[in-house]
C-alpha cells in the first residue's frame, strides 16, 4: 500500500509557506488507494446520514461559484457513486 509520502506529491517549501494559510497545488495518486476505489466509497456512502450529505453528478466546473447551483440528480449517494464511471464516459456537453 502507498504511504502518505508516495500518495501525495507536494513541494515541501510550498507546503510550509502555504498550509492552512492559502491555497496551493499538489498532485496525488489517491485513486489507486483501496479506500478510494468505488466499492469502498459505496460502502462508506451506505453509512452516511442523508441529512448530512450533499452530492451531485455531472460535468460541472471545479470552481462552481455557488454550490447550490450544482445540478441534483435525484439519486442516492450510493447510486451516484455507482454511476460515476458511466457519467465520465459520456462526452462533455
Amino acid at each position: 500500500m502507498d504511504t502518505p509520502r508516495t500518495c501525495l506529491k507536494i513541494d515541501a517549501d510550498t507546503f510550509r509557506s502555504h498550509f492552512n494559510l492559502r491555497p496551493f497545488l499538489f498532485s496525488h495518486n489517491l485513486s489507486r488507494h483501496p479506500l478510494f476505489q468505488l466499492p469502498r466509497l459505496v460502502k462508506l456512502a451506505k453509512t452516511l446520514d442523508r441529512s448530512y450529505v450533499d452530492y451531485n453528478a455531472g460535468r460541472i466546473p471545479v470552481s462552481l461559484p455557488n454550490w447550490q447551483d450544482a445540478p441534483h440528480t435525484g439519486l442516492t449517494a450510493e447510486e451516484t457513486i455507482h454511476n460515476t464511471a458511466e457519467i465520465y464516459r459520456r462526452p462533455a456537453p
